[in-house]
């Protein structure tokens, strides 16, 4: 029998900042589905060319042993700055395209898919709403953190410092080679801070990801005493999906709900 540990790689009863809270999450992990070769076996993503019966049985594995009693809510993610609530205007066919999500409906769990990129969960410990973020470049150069923080404070009136954040495996610093344009593009976006982020060796180039991403939540005004990050690099971990690893891949998520 497949335990739950098997099928998470990380959960909110191991943070010293979230077991405690009125939220529950899970990083599921690419091990013990029923996805076949590239794509074994855990894959919870249809756009990647997968069998299509294959990642239903693993959602559906998924559905049933994480707040097995709610629906899954997820995104058609695009690499964009577009941000989504729920519930909307169209509770019952919600599979929209943006790269966040900010709900405050405790009868449903939401899902963000990973493969490299930065998932994050935001919760607000006070109005007891989350928002969960697929971060990657391009969605930081697009400034999906500060906007999704201002979207919080805006329709739900969120105070920084009442946010706790969730940073979770994503490609760290060691295997983020970038050529030339990326790092004119930061110089352009960030003058004041790009050299925080980045890091030269043996003549190549390398992007912190995660330190951009700290950067701009600070600079938000959420304390760093209230921001967890999981030091772990999907490229290197051997039980998650990494699409600089391989082109041809599934992907790992991030799922949240409310208590």
């Amino acid at each position: 029998m497949v335990t739950n540990k098997k099928l998470f790689f990380y959960s909110s009863k191991q943070s010293q900042i979230f077991k405690h809270t009125q939220i529950d999450f899970i990083v599921t992990s690419r091990e013990n589905g029923f996805s076949k070769k590239e794509f074994s076996s855990f894959n919870l993503a249809y756009h990647v060319s997968d069998n299509n019966k294959s990642v239903t049985k693993n959602r559906e594995k998924i559905k049933n042993i994480f707040h097995a009693n709610k629906p899954l809510i997820w995104l058609n993610q695009i690499h964009s700055d577009i941000i989504k609530t729920y519930p909307n205007k169209n509770p019952q066919a919600f599979c929209q395209t943006g790269d966040a999500i900010i709900c405050k409906d405790k009868k449903v769990k939401a899902m963000i898919m990973i493969a490299d990129c930065i998932p994050v969960c935001i919760f607000d410990s006070k109005k007891n709403i989350f928002a969960l973020i697929h971060a990657g470049r391009e969605g930081l150069f697009k400034n999906i953190i500060p906007k999704t923080l201002e979207k919080m404070s805006k329709n739900y009136r969120s105070n920084c410092e009442d946010l706790l954040v969730f940073i979770g495996p994503c490609i760290q610093k060691c295997c983020y080679e970038i050529q030339a344009d990326i790092l004119n593009k930061l110089q352009e976006l960030f003058p004041e801070s790009f050299k925080h982020f980045i890091s030269q060796k043996n003549n190549k180039t390398y992007l912190d990801l995660p330190m951009l991403l700290k950067i701009q939540l600070i600079a938000q005004g959420i304390s760093q005493h209230n921001i967890e990050e999981l030091l772990i690099c999907t490229k290197e971990e051997t039980k998650l999906f990494s699409y600089r690893k391989s082109k041809k891949t599934g992907r790992f998520a991030l799922i949240a709900s409310l208590k």
